[in-house]
């Protein structure tokens, strides 16, 4: 009796889990195992785990969308943030950090070194916000409605004491500045409170201190507002693009609350906005529609310290900006190619290469409706890295739910693309609870939709594989299997090969025959005392065979063997 054996491997790529039935990982991935002495591989299939541990509920006084979470290893803290609050916790106490300017849209982190300081930096498109970790519980406002400087223009005469230092006009508040006094001149001036509110440069005068003539122009803040919500620190500066231009933006050196006028460079060599911006290696990217710049720390004397590199840049656009993360030493991001579609793709030093395969483009352009589609904004999807039992995945999601579709999943070791979801139902669409993500010691945090800071388990016990209290399914489609004939076949028999278990563990097999799903309830308890083949599964010229786990426990197989008696065409 012929039998066809379907090996995991085989099956690379992933389909798609929309009118293409075939070949489909739900809430699954293949893991390689490597013999290493023979160097023979076996593929299994695996049943993921789920966000099943709370690490920080802020349910009960968090509400908004979901738009960002960072550690900070400094602090060993969490900041999440859900509408216009910033939550910071610090493993036992969770506090109301920043109340944000807005409060939809991605929120950007990113820490900043110089000498023995260090900050953390946080921009949401309209302000930025700084933390030093030595006053973590104090927030430095950063807008363009501040005093950043102010110049001597007459030091004046006859002072015996620092004049007072009026101020008036702009339409702000809160500007305080002191004078210092030699040789009878002010010769500094000093801010003490930059103010706020400010939407033009006020009037300074000088009263007191038995001297005359002097005068000084005060000068506001050129942080870029609005801004792309993507704070990149290199050789100790915060860069930040300037939203609707090519214009990249950076604090001083080591004052990263500190933006002063002349202090940007434009990406221009290819026409276009910035829409995204990144750092790798060395380098700052401005990504555009069409075309990716690389900015260099150039150690300019004056303006900004960077310069373009005239020979690196890369013909590949990307307009989803929250999907721009970096896996391992690449920058991964979903980029629109030459043809105008949109893809999955990866840029290492100045090389771009593809990893999306033409059906995950498909579901990115016609299921999550990126092509042709101008009216999505530009973080209508986000990107997460994230690792699970060795694996580093890269996972591309609705930030908001409008569309209720799966998250895309990509595993660089494998070169292998899944599709994870919260659903606990075989039929139907839905979406991965999980969005925004950082790493913590090795461990992935999620932030949910459900207003919690959520991780895998380390455990691969019971109880691992629901996502936060939701037992999920799992299921894998095998190819069309049709033996490469449009003969008729018996299917007389189906053993599934793998794992084997000390407790009772269902597994169903369905099948489809053309495009209409079949459960006809067959199913085998991968128990080791009770473990056996199906028998007489009717007959058809070709089935896709699905193998289906929809219970609260660990599920990992090798292939499925299926004996037939073939007839005539």
């Amino acid at each position: 009796m012929p039998k066809q054996k379907t090996d995991i491997i085989r099956v690379l790529p992933a389909g798609m889990p929309t009118s293409r039935q075939e070949n489909i990982y739900i809430n699954m991935f293949p893991e390689v195992v490597e013999n290493t002495l023979t160097q023979s591989k076996r593929v299994y299939c695996v049943k993921r785990k789920g966000l099943s541990e709370t690490y920080v509920d802020v349910s009960a006084s968090a509400s908004g969308e979901a738009r960002g979470i960072f550690h900070w290893p400094a602090l060993d803290y969490i900041y999440v943030v859900y509408g216009s609050t910033v939550w910071e916790y610090t493993g036992s106490v969770l506090t109301s950090r920043i109340t944000l300017s807005t409060s939809t849209g991605t929120v950007g982190f990113t820490e900043c070194v110089y000498g023995l300081k260090k900050y953390l930096f946080v921009a949401d498109g309209s302000k930025g916000y700084l933390i030093d970790k030595d006053t973590p519980t104090t927030v430095t406002t950063i807008d363009n409605t501040i005093v950043e400087n102010v110049v001597i223009t007459a030091a004046g005469t006859g002072y015996t004491t620092p004049p007072t230092v009026t101020v008036s006009g702009g339409g702000g508040s809160g500007l305080a500045i002191t004078a210092t006094v030699s040789g009878g001149q002010v010769v500094s001036l000093t801010i003490t409170n930059k103010g706020s509110g400010y939407t033009s440069a006020p009037t300074l005068g000088f009263t007191g201190g038995g001297g005359s003539g002097a005068s000084a122009s005060a000068f506001l803040s050129a942080f870029p507002v609005p801004h792309i919500p993507q704070p990149m620190f290199m050789d100790g500066y915060v860069f930040l693009a300037k939203s609707g231009t090519s214009e990249v933006y950076n604090s001083l050196l080591g004052e990263f609350d500190a933006f002063e006028d002349g202090q940007f460079i434009l990406a221009a060599q290819f026409p276009g906005d910035i829409k995204a911006l990144t750092k790798q290696q060395n380098y700052i990217m401005a990504m555009k529609d069409d075309s990716v710049e690389y900015l260099y720390n150039a150690a300019n004397a004056s303006g900004s310290p960077l310069s373009r590199s005239q020979q690196a840049i890369t013909q590949l656009g990307c307009n989803q900006r929250s999907t721009v993360e970096t896996l391992e030493d690449d920058v991964i991001f979903v980029g629109k190619g030459a043809g105008g579609g949109f893809g999955v793709w990866r840029i290492n030093g100045f090389k771009e290469t593809k990893v999306s395969t033409e059906y995950i483009d498909k579901y990115l352009n016609e299921e999550l409706g990126l092509y042709g589609n101008t009216s999505l904004s530009a973080d209508y999807l986000v990107g997460a890295v994230v690792r699970l039992d060795g694996h580093s995945f890269y996972i591309i999601s609705e930030r908001v739910n409008t569309l209720n579709k799966r998250a895309v999943v990509y595993d660089p070791q494998e070169k292998f693309w899944s599709f994870w979801d919260s659903q606990s139902s075989l039929v139907g669409n839905s979406e991965f609870i999980g969005k925004y993500a950082t790493t913590r010691f090795d461990k992935s945090y999620f932030q949910t939709t459900a207003e919690k800071v959520m991780r895998f388990p380390q455990s691969s016990a019971s109880g691992s594989y629901n996502d936060n209290g939701s037992i999920f399914y799992a299921y894998y489609n095998t190819p069309v299997i049709d033996m490469d004939n449009n003969y008729r076949k018996r299917w007389r028999s189906l053993d599934l090969i793998g794992d084997q278990y000390s407790f009772d563990n269902t597994v169903y097999i369905n099948y489809y025959d053309k495009t209409t799903l079949v459960q006809p309830g067959w199913n085998i308890n991968r128990n080791t005392n009770e473990c056996r083949n199906l028998h007489n599964l009717g007959m058809s010229k070709a089935r896709i065979w699905q193998v289906y786990h929809d219970t609260d426990k660990p599920f990992k197989f090798e292939n499925i063997e299926i004996f037939y008696v073939q007839g005539v065409n």
